[in-house]
């Protein structure tokens, strides 16, 4: 049986993967870190002569650092670019897989359309562009750089071995794989939601509909979104949360202290009922609008 939280389920099976390609990227950027840096200390660790005198020589430092950073910024570019496929798919999938759900639970055409890519590129675009993927991800990639440049200089300076710069990139590299990780993680739950707003909000146009807060209740539940579970309010208003937040949905709160690894999400009552869709055929005389699967509803749609 389809619902809101299957989709969901479903739908969270791409963010796990998402974040499991940002901990690849980082795994494959720290060993090729650390294996440059240990080709360096090979190469040019001379007896009796501190290897900071050793690597400043012909520019074998910078070149270094130079090289570091270019990886970085490739790290970060093919993190960016599958981080945005993923959350243009989950937006399409919700929004489309929410309006079948919703067409046969209210039994009535709802004036659901396919969605264009200008569409779904201007749908998942963030409102504040501060908080836009590119601009985090471009100032994460700027900020790593110039961190692991900063360790390695130090710890050249304090005449420290492979070994303790080594821990040093791990360190650091072990941060931005949090942030880059959290990032891809909050801005796809943000579409998620989005796409399930905009799919009641469309569907309200010609049925009953209500939107309903359905929390994540577990012990890293935050308590202000323990309190708003269940709250059920029109699809025009605004969930008001006591940690500060005001907004539409989970995730578009305007507010870190709600939105940032926030697992709520927002689902609508069609009719006063929690829509189910049955993966089977009814029988006809059940039906107002014939049944329709996921993938024969979506060919039929208008362009």
């Amino acid at each position: 049986m389809e619902t809101q939280r299957t989709i969901d389920e479903a739908l969270n099976k791409v963010i796990d993967a998402t974040e499991g390609f940002v901990v690849r990227i980082f795994g494959s950027l720290r060993r090729r870190i650390l294996d440059a840096l240990a080709s360096l200390f090979r190469k040019y660790k001379e007896p009796n002569v501190p290897i900071l005198d050793s690597v400043r020589k012909y520019n074998r430092l910078d070149s270094f650092i130079s090289k570091v950073s270019g990886w970085i910024a490739e790290a970060y570019k093919s993190l960016f670019k599958r981080a945005n496929d993923d959350i243009k798919t989950v937006y399409e999938e919700n929004h489309l897989r929410s309006g079948h759900l919703f067409e046969f639970a209210a039994q009535k055409r709802l004036g659901f359309k396919r969605l264009k890519e200008k569409d779904i590129q201007k749908a998942v675009k963030n409102p504040i562009p501060e908080l836009e993927p590119e601009n985090q991800y471009n100032k994460q990639r700027d900020e790593t750089a110039s961190q692991i440049a900063i360790e390695v200089r130090q710890g050249l300076q304090a005449g420290e071995g492979y070994e303790e710069i080594a821990k040093r990139i791990e360190k650091r590299t072990g941060m931005a794989e949090y942030r880059a990780k959290r990032t891809a993680r909050t801005e796809a739950h943000r579409v998620q939601n989005q796409a399930r707003l905009d799919a009641g909000m469309q569907a309200s146009k010609r049925t009953k509909m209500e939107k309903l807060w359905d929390g994540t209740l577990d012990r890293r539940t935050r308590p202000a979104h323990r309190k708003l579970d269940g709250t059920k309010i029109a699809p025009e208003k605004l969930f008001v949360s006591t940690a500060g937040g005001v907004g539409p949905a989970p995730g578009l709160m305007m507010n870190p202290a709600d939105d940032c690894n926030c697992r709520c999400a927002v689902v609508f009552l069609v009719n006063g009922e929690l829509p189910k869709l049955r993966r089977a055929r009814p029988g006809k005389d059940t039906e107002v609008i014939p049944y329709q699967t996921f993938e024969e509803w979506k060919e039929a749609l208008a362009g």
